[in-house]
């Protein structure tokens, strides 16, 4: 076996089938016609896109594509909250420390809003905004 290896090695044998080299030994690692076919495929199999990272759909985390399945299992199955309930998580929160004066004032805003039944009618700036700061203090 380590006969083999080393001919493949130094250009005697086809590194991808095992043929012989007709030139002999070239001092180098070569493939055959017929193997020369199938190299770009096999590099072709692990694409640099599955290394990339993605944010987490649940708490935010920039992962691996590759590790993304292994990351989510962690968090179990994402839960959606209404935009009335992350609302009323944050009303908690206003009058103590944990929100700056202009978080406060944004979350005493939409409170008012989500008492009076229009939260359908925030602007999609604002419940992104809403999201973030959830995200941000909640997760």
């Amino acid at each position: 076996m380590v006969d083999i290896a080393e001919m493949m090695l130094d250009g005697t044998l086809c590194e991808g089938c095992g043929t012989t080299n007709r030139k002999g030994g070239l001092g180098f690692p070569w493939r055959c016609a017929g193997c020369k076919d199938d190299a770009p495929a096999r590099r072709r199999k692990t694409p640099a896109a599955q290394y990339t990272k993605l944010a987490c759909p649940t708490c935010g985390r920039r992962v691996k594509r590759v590790g993304l399945a292994d990351h989510m299992k962690t968090h179990g199955e994402p839960t959606m909250l209404s935009t009335s309930k992350m609302i009323q998580q944050f009303e908690g929160l206003i009058g103590t420390e944990d929100l700056s004066v202009w978080e406060a004032e944004f979350v005493q805003k939409l409170a008012d809003i989500n008492r009076s039944g229009e939260v359908t009618k925030l602007t999609g700036n604002q419940v992104d905004k809403l999201d973030e700061l959830y995200r941000r203090h909640f997760a």
